[in-house]
């Protein structure tokens, strides 16, 4: 019989908003959050996980001669009409990823949403 795997628990899901919310206000480095985003995934034997308005996914590892490093992408569920948040309406969130379309965590109320490059400025 199969080995069965805990359920992703409301504190994995803090843990990895926690990262994402360090990376954004400049406390870790986003190769970090990536690490703390992958361990918490494979823990649990996932790829992806539902984290309130964003969908956090584990891609697998990149080797560089560098070392060896996760690759994690964030896929928000909202996208702002201008560049602030469509939750709170709080302007000047932290950059998460992008160029055209960025991923942006707000400071606020912590939501994670899309914003067009050109709204920004």
């Amino acid at each position: 019989m199969g080995k069965v795997y805990a359920f992703p628990s409301p504190e994995d899901r803090a843990q990895i908003k926690d990262a994402i919310a360090a990376c954004a206000n400049w406390k870790i480095s986003q190769n970090t959050m990536n690490c703390i985003i992958a361990n918490v995934l494979q823990e649990r034997r996932i790829k992806k996980l539902v984290v309130e308005n964003f969908i956090v996914r584990y891609i697998g590892n990149i080797i560089t001669l560098a070392g060896v490093f996760p690759v994690v992408t964030i896929k928000a569920t909202q996208k702002a009409a201008g560049d602030a948040c469509p939750a709170c309406g709080h302007r000047g969130g932290g950059y998460l990823r992008g160029d055209e379309v960025m991923t942006v965590f707000c400071n606020r109320c912590g939501g994670v949403y899309e914003v067009e490059a050109e709204a920004i400025g």
